[in-house]
């Protein structure tokens, strides 16, 4: 079991950019294997899938406002709009 400094941040430029990849992140792994700040897919909490579009904005959202990171909203139109893309 990994410690709390093996945790990935939360923080930083990564996770107020690409919505995109975030929401890729969340729905499954991101096809690269690439992860946010400097870790890999592996570090990351593992895809869900069953979320709904609404949770997944919520979530994303709720991330990109903690922590010391002030970034626009997920929209619940741009999580549809990626899941339909990774179909």
């Amino acid at each position: 079991m990994g410690t709390l400094a093996d945790t990935p941040s939360l923080q930083g430029k990564e996770v107020m950019g690409d919505k995109k990849k975030l929401i890729e992140i969340l729905i499954r792994n991101h096809p690269t294997g690439e992860g946010l700040n400097g870790r890999t897919q592996e570090d990351l909490v593992p895809p869900n899938p069953t979320l709904n579009d609404q949770e997944i904005a919520d979530v994303l959202t709720y991330i990109r406002n903690s922590f010391s990171n002030k970034a626009s909203m997920v929209k619940v139109a741009e999580v549809k709009t990626e899941r339909s893309k990774l179909k």
